[in-house]
This record gives C-alpha cells, structure tokens and sequence, in this order.
C-alpha cells in the first residue's frame, strides 16, 4: 500500500503466455508507481522497462534484485524464474530513498 495522496489508475492482467499483472497508481501531481509481475517479458531484462545505471540490489518484499536509474526514473528488476519476474517503476521527483522504503515495504498477497 502507498502513502495518502496515491489513487489506483489503471489494473490490468493477462493470462495468455504464462500470464502478468501489472498495476499503475498515480498522484494528482503527476507522480507514478508502476508494478509488474509474472511472465511479461520471458526473463530478458531487454525490453521490461529497466534500463539506465545500476544502483545496486535492493529488496521488493522479500525479494531480492537489482535497482537500475536512467536520469530521471528509477526501475527494480528481479527474475524470479522461467515464468515470474518483477519490476516496479516510479517517475520523476521519486527519490532513491523513497523509491527503496516502497519497494521494501511490498507484501505477496497469498
């Protein structure tokens, strides 16, 4: 759950090649959290949206991965296996700092 201020935006999924979620949640000032996860890009990290430099690992829950930054927006990247992976994104004006306390804070819901 994030903070007072952030609306849910968009919630999509797909089960056709494995099957993903992805959810999108927005503030009215212009800042975005995206998550994905499940088998939306076949465990290549070219192509799921993370790119930039790496900052190092960094946790998602329970989960251990990889931070990237490309010049203004911070992206996670974890492969979780041949049918899973994660990656959560957050726009500009979204500190390391605070980009890291959301990812840690992330909970599997059983």
């Amino acid at each position: 759950m994030l903070p007072s201020g952030w609306t849910v935006s968009t919630v999509y999924s797909d089960y056709n090649n494995g099957g993903y979620v992805r959810a999108v949640y927005v503030t009215v000032s212009g800042g975005y959290f995206s998550l994905f996860e499940g088998h939306f890009c076949a465990g290549a990290k070219t192509g799921c949206g993370v790119g930039g430099t790496s900052l190092g690992t960094t946790q998602f829950g329970d989960i251990s991965g990889e931070l990237f930054y490309d010049g203004s927006n911070y992206s996670f990247w974890a492969d979780c296996g041949a049918h899973c992976a994660y990656t959560a994104l957050a726009g500009a004006g979204t500190s390391e700092a605070t980009f890291r306390s959301y990812l840690a804070a992330m909970h599997k819901v059983p």
